[in-house]
């Protein structure tokens, strides 16, 4: 019994064992495989007679926003575009930025910032009234979206220094006074509606412990003898 229980735990020892090594060969094989295939596309990519810029990929971006249908390009291709070069891009230049302590390109990154955050403010009202009838529409976003974005342009820094930094100068007091104003009227706000609230609150409660208080001494009284037999 001994030496057959010995066997049979050798046994399934050496199972495991080639498990474990059979798991090991094919997890190398698939390393193996991604290393071939990250070294293929890197060589694909190093013979490309055009290289992947920003530029070309914007190039990209509109010739694809013509082909293809206009549901596809709302839905799909413009806010992925969005995300990836207006958004995602920029923030981790910004990331470098702060992490150098480069001032040229904090300074700049804030301002494509400021314009960006313009930019999408504008869109949310364009979208509703120009999206469905203007031609060329998400193209156009497209290719502002780059002149902001792009270096070579600098459409960001273009707009800021010479129409959003003097607008908002002229405007800089009136602009802090509402904030100001907006902040103190929403707390007193604030306050007289949580005031309200807790009244009201009360009331209620003490309207619902008095109506019960009545009904249960009224239940008492019906109960009593000498009470019930005073109406007969």
């Amino acid at each position: 019994m001994e030496i057959e229980n010995e066997h049979l735990l050798i046994t399934r020892t050496k199972r495991i064992d080639d498990n474990r090594i059979e798991e090991d060969l094919q997890i190398i094989a698939l390393r193996r495989k991604l290393k071939h295939l990250t070294n293929w596309t890197q060589r694909f990519v190093d013979r490309l007679p055009v290289r992947m810029t920003l530029s070309n990929l914007g190039i990209l971006a509109v010739f694809l926003a013509i082909v293809l249908p206009k549901s596809l390009t709302y839905i799909l291709l413009y806010p992925i575009f969005r995300l990836v070069f207006g958004t995602l891009y920029p923030a981790y230049a910004s990331y470098k930025a702060v992490r150098t302590q480069n001032v040229k390109e904090y300074v700049k990154w804030m301002m494509y910032w400021i314009v960006f955050a313009l930019f999408t403010c504008a869109e949310t009202f364009t979208d509703v009234f120009f999206s469905f009838w203007f031609p060329f529409y998400y193209e156009i976003k497209i290719i502002l979206v780059l002149w902001l974005l792009s270096p070579a342009t600098k459409g960001s820094s273009i707009l800021y220094r010479r129409f959003v930094h003097p607008a908002l100068t002229r405007r800089e007091a009136e602009i802090d006074e509402a904030l100001a104003r907006a902040t103190e009227q929403g707390y007193k706000a604030v306050l007289h509606l949580g005031t309200r609230g807790v009244n009201y609150a009360t009331t209620v409660l003490m309207q619902t412990a008095i109506k019960t208080l009545d009904m249960r001494g009224e239940e008492l009284l019906c109960r009593s003898p000498n009470f019930c037999l005073s109406f007969v």
